[in-house]
């Protein structure tokens, strides 16, 4: 389904940022009314949080014509959408033919984690629209109607709603009930009665779905006279469970491959009867550069005749498994018979500035994406969910064409602790300072005070010199640990500073041509908190074998009451603020440190 000529979505206001801004400005509901909600989901993809609206193609639809309606997303970057929908949607091969009935999901709007509770479920009610009585809500999604001689209201229903019986016939017999109560009996009516039909464009309405409680019946709640205030926070109208996955499935969600293990692979042969492969039999996992694994159980007798896949299969890796093989020890099977070239076991990369390397048992690298960038997938081994990555530093990661998958070592059917689904975590927001080094002596002041100190400027100092008592001008430092210290910019001559120190008050000379890094050594060394230069992070707590490594420009100080300060000369991405953050390390930016 092509897109008319002359349409202009980038000049339509989207309606669901709307909506959302509404929803975020309710407050209060009135006495006496209810709220329907809209279930929408939450998909992951490349490091953020989606929430996306599920949606059923329907006859006359176009493309441009959902997406012209849907979303802040696609207004703000339409080729970024396209690129997230396509992810989202790999059953769509060509988004210009889109079929009715066909089922989609649409991104609307990147969300930080926690802006919803239960986030994580991957599916979230939001508050849609509030009614005061639904038989006139339902009422203006009708039309009237004059029964005709050899009417009933079953076969009105079943010609606008569906075939006797199914799911959306009862759903049409309930709305025609609530929107006509005055017909006491559905199955008694007479000619030139006048009802109301219900529209079947119902059904595209964002809260019918909201109307009906899981028996399929108008929930009761909605249909009272008299009606409580309901809470508008957002609510989780559903989950997803996590229950125990077969290894291989567990493999297959690890490599990012498609499992085929349901039904039958038939090979032509000429002249000679079919080859075929029982998937249930012997499954086999579909990478997306095109190579196979096939699973083969070592007891079974009949694996001598998957030597011929070898042979149909140009890019094929035949490994034998037992029931309940952990994961790590059919990954080792596979990377074990995937060529050298084809691993590797460390990434890195810069990010102004800030280095950082992966370091994973497995890298594998996926195949280059439309924008020619190919992702790699690093997996490692954990002893427990502890030693998971950082969930901050995984969607970090995730942004760089990384994927983080750590997997429990020696559980079989054990799930990876990965990146790839919500997160429940809350984004905090992190304990930041930036200074804007405009002078030296501003840089100094605001580094000292970032860091909990006071700064004094151009107080008076007496001291003795040549038998006579000198006064001069300089800066006062006092720590929280108690030390005292004075910071001069070149302001002090001769012998003055030498002559202070011996009065056991310390002096800090900052020349003009020191650079920040000098600056903020010569005032830490000062301070007198121990402190390490360009310190070195990791994004789990485990073994540094297989980890990610930080590596920030600027020095962590310890404090001494045991917190800690982080003095970055780079700017640093959000999530690795949320990082630092969580591990209650307090950031202070300082700009061009040199």
């Amino acid at each position: 389904m092509k897109q008319p000529e002359g349409s202009c979505f980038k000049h339509v206001a989207p309606i669901f940022t709307i909506l959302w801004l509404w929803v975020l400005c309710i407050t209060v509901t009135p006495a006496g009314s209810a709220v329907l909600y809209k279930s929408y989901l939450v998909k992951y993809d490349r490091g953020s949080d989606i929430l996306c609206d599920p949606y059923v193609v329907q006859n006359n639809d176009w493309v441009y014509k959902i997406f012209r309606q849907k979303g802040e997303l696609s207004a703000e970057d339409f080729r970024e959408f396209i690129n997230i929908f396509k992810r989202l949607n790999p059953h769509i091969h060509n988004i210009d033919q889109i079929r009715p009935r066909q089922n989609i999901i649409i991104p609307l709007k990147k969300i930080e984690p926690g802006t919803f509770p239960n986030q994580s479920s991957g599916v979230v009610s939001i508050p849609f629209v509030t009614i005061s009585k639904l038989s006139e809500l339902l009422g203006s999604h009708a039309n009237t109607y004059k029964v005709q001689k050899g009417n009933t209201i079953s076969e009105l229903i079943a010609d606008r709603f569906g075939s006797y019986g199914t799911k959306a016939y009862q759903e049409g017999i309930q709305l025609f009930k609530t929107i006509n109560p005055q017909v006491g009996n559905i199955n008694f009516i007479y000619v030139g009665q006048e009802i109301k039909l219900p529209d079947i464009t119902l059904r595209n309405q964002a809260w019918y779905h909201s109307l009906f409680d899981k028996a399929g019946q108008i929930k009761r709640e909605l249909t009272r006279t008299s009606l409580s205030t309901p809470d508008l926070t957002p609510a989780v109208t559903g989950s997803i469970e996590k229950s125990h996955v077969d290894p291989i499935s567990e493999t297959a969600a690890v490599l990012n491959g498609k499992l085929l293990n349901k039904g039958t692979y038939f090979f032509p042969s000429k002249g000679k009867e079919d080859f075929a492969l029982d998937l249930s039999q012997f499954p086999v996992i579909e990478l997306k550069d095109g190579s196979r694994i096939v699973f083969v159980n070592k007891t079974d007798a009949s694996t001598a005749d998957l030597s011929l896949l070898r042979s149909l299969w140009e890019n094929v890796n035949i490994i034998e498994v037992e029931k309940d093989t952990p994961v790590d020890t059919i990954l080792g099977a596979v990377f074990k018979d995937t060529t050298q070239e084809n691993t590797q076991s460390k990434l890195s990369f810069s990010d102004n500035g800030m280095d950082v390397v992966v370091t994973a048992k497995w890298i594998k690298p996926g195949p280059p994406g439309e924008d020619g960038t190919s992702r790699q997938t690093c997996i490692s081994l954990i002893k427990n969910t502890t030693q998971k990555t950082s969930d901050a530093i995984a969607r970090y990661l995730d942004q760089h064409h990384i994927i983080i998958k750590d997997i429990l070592e020696n559980e079989a059917g054990a799930h990876a602790s990965e990146s790839s689904t919500a997160s429940s975590t809350p984004f905090v927001l992190p304990d930041v300072v930036t200074l804007a080094p405009i002078s030296r002596k501003a840089f100094v002041r605001d580094l000292i005070e970032a860091m909990g100190n006071q700064y004094t400027k151009d107080i008076a100092v007496t001291f003795p010199y040549a038998g006579i008592q000198v006064q001069a001008v300089s800066n006062l430092v006092s720590t929280s640990s108690g030390r005292e210290f004075l910071v001069d910019f070149g302001d002090l001559y001769g012998d003055a500073i030498a002559e202070i120190e011996k009065t056991g008050l310390k002096v800090v000379q900052l020349k003009q041509n020191d650079g920040m890094h000098t600056m903020a050594t010569r005032i830490l060394d000062a301070i007198g908190d121990p402190y390490v230069s360009d310190p070195v992070f990791y994004a789990a707590k485990r073994p540094a074998d297989f980890n990610t490594k930080i590596i920030v420009k600027g020095f962590l100080v310890t404090k001494a009451e045991g917190s800690k300060v982080l003095i970055s000369a780079i700017p640093l991405h959000n999530r690795v603020l949320q990082f630092f953050n969580e591990d209650n390390i307090k950031v202070v930016l300082a700009g061009s440190i040199k």
